[in-house]
């Protein structure tokens, strides 16, 4: 899953516990389901980390870039790379 530079930012910002949300993300790859393990890259395709889907891939395609949407990756289940985090 690729993300803008927007949730970049605010993922890796220091002292905050922040979300991923729908908005943030310019691309799916690959199906998953809730519960599943996703990679997050940014628009480079560099690895930012690991999450777990709060939904599948069938419902983020259709919130893809939505505002007022819940989280696609909750903070408690984000893990940054160490660079980032």
């Amino acid at each position: 899953m690729q993300v803008n530079a927007g949730a970049v930012a605010a993922l890796t910002a220091a002292g905050k516990a922040v979300s991923l949300l729908p908005v943030g993300v310019l691309a799916i790859e690959g199906t998953f389901r809730k519960g599943d393990i996703i990679r997050l890259t940014d628009e480079k395709g560099h690895l930012l980390g690991l999450g777990i889907a709060e939904y599948g891939s069938d419902k983020a395609l259709e919130r893809l870039g939505q505002q007022h949407q819940r989280p696609l990756v909750h903070y408690d289940y984000l893990f940054l790379t160490p660079t980032l985090a």
